[in-house]
């Protein structure tokens, strides 16, 4: 892990987060790191945390999102119906 531990040395303070960048449409990449975009119901593709090296993608339908945040830039992290999580990359409906 890169994660910085909870008694880990001198905090430095966070950069501003960029704005995120103006939506793609349907069909180009980057859909899935939308949050408005991902329906509770649709079918989608996403890489699980155990595939992110490889880049495996996983279909399923989701049951609930995880990110609380509208954008983010790696994908909108998901709970699917079969209680698999992972990042959405790319939606079915689109292809």
């Amino acid at each position: 892990g890169g994660g910085r531990s909870a008694t880990g040395g001198p905090r430095r303070p966070r950069r501003p987060r960029a704005p995120p960048p103006p939506e793609p449409s349907p069909g180009q990449p980057g859909r899935g790191c939308f949050r408005k975009l991902i329906v509770v119901g649709n079918e989608v593709w996403v890489v699980k945390k155990n595939d992110q090296r490889t880049g495996v993608e996983t279909k399923g339908t989701v049951m609930r999102h995880l990110t609380n945040s509208p954008y983010h830039p790696r994908g909108i992290k998901v709970m699917l119906t079969s209680g698999e999580v992972g990042r959405v990359t790319r939606f079915v409906a689109d292809e």
